[in-house]
């Protein structure tokens, strides 16, 4: 049987989860119910059974254990280059700009694309429901558009997390 190859950051994020469960002298059942994440799929991180690292799961481990997005960021994509591309946006025709104003989101769909490296494709299928963002995508279009780190996580995330917050 082939062996799936599994990214460092998820390496470090289920060390960073198991980590955590130690220090908090938590088993996977308390974990799930502090981060609203079923027990499966804490299991399933820390036996390196995940290929990516979701962003609501990501959000809501942070969030669950009161941490901030930084300080998760920097143990789990510490080998992960979370820049932004420094090519510099093409230079715009007078059509090109005045086609930018009348269609804003193809253009910021290729600006976002152009600056993180994610393919037109992959912010596709993220704009129009047919993808989930992962945890480094969304942390570099974060940084493409101008937010706070956490900010889009928070946006997605949060009111559903607070919710379930609440029912427990």
């Amino acid at each position: 049987m082939k062996e799936k190859k599994v990214k460092n950051e998820m390496k470090y994020f289920a060390a960073f989860i198991s980590n955590k469960k130690a220090d908090l002298k938590y088993n996977n059942l308390q974990i799930g119910k502090k981060c609203n994440i079923s027990i499966g799929e804490i299991s399933k991180i820390i036996d390196l059974q995940r290929q990516n690292i979701k962003a609501r799961v990501y959000y809501c481990i942070y969030t669950g254990l009161g941490l901030t997005i930084e300080e998760i960021t920097k143990h789990v994509f510490q080998e992960v280059r979370l820049k932004l591309n420094e090519n510099e946006t093409k230079s715009q025709t007078t059509l090109g700009k005045i086609l930018h104003h009348i269609d804003s989101k193809v253009s910021l769909k290729e600006v976002i694309s152009e600056r993180t490296g994610i393919s037109i494709t992959r912010l596709n299928a993220l704009y129009h429901g047919t993808g989930s963002p992962n945890a480094d995508e969304l942390l570099l279009i974060e940084m493409a558009v101008g937010e706070q780190p956490g900010a889009l996580f928070e946006k997605l995330y949060g009111e559903e997390f607070r919710k379930k917050v609440v029912k427990d």
